[in-house]
């Protein structure tokens, strides 16, 4: 918990000079990014892989019925490594991008805005399903 906690410190104090032209979507990306974060490392703490039912899903105890992570890049089952270095690659990717756009060319500005087309609308499935699954933040 506190290693997690110190990276994401050091990685928002490191990318401090990236925020130069820092607007609200990027604002609303990386907080999409950090709840889903949180709900997922939740996720995996309250779904114990030793619960299963006789056709092999896992039930979460918070919502009987439900399966386990969706997201293919995760996997099924995934550790709090697994959960806390995808979200670090994430969040350090849309730095990248947005400080590739603000010092790069009009080439960066069109992938930093399909980027944000594409990820805010998958983030707001993701923490709206998981939220509607009763998955609280956890970190």
């Amino acid at each position: 918990m506190r290693t997690l906690l110190l990276a994401v410190v050091m990685l928002l104090v490191l990318s401090a000079p990236v925020m130069g032209e820092w607007n609200e979507t990027d604002t609303a990306l990386l907080a999409l990014r950090i709840i889903d974060w949180g709900q997922t490392k939740y996720m995996i703490s309250t779904i114990p892989n030793s619960f299963q039912t006789d056709n092999g899903m896992q039930i979460s105890p918070v919502n009987p019925g439900v399966g386990t992570e969706m997201n293919p890049l995760l996997g099924p089952h995934p550790t709090p490594t697994q959960v806390d270095n995808y979200f670090i690659l994430l969040i350090g990717t849309d730095l990248f991008i947005n400080y590739k756009e603000d010092h790069g060319s009009s080439y960066w500005s069109t992938i930093k805005k399909w980027w944000g087309i594409i990820q805010i609308p998958l983030e707001i499935y993701c923490v709206t399903g998981n939220l509607q699954l009763g998955y609280k933040i956890k970190f």
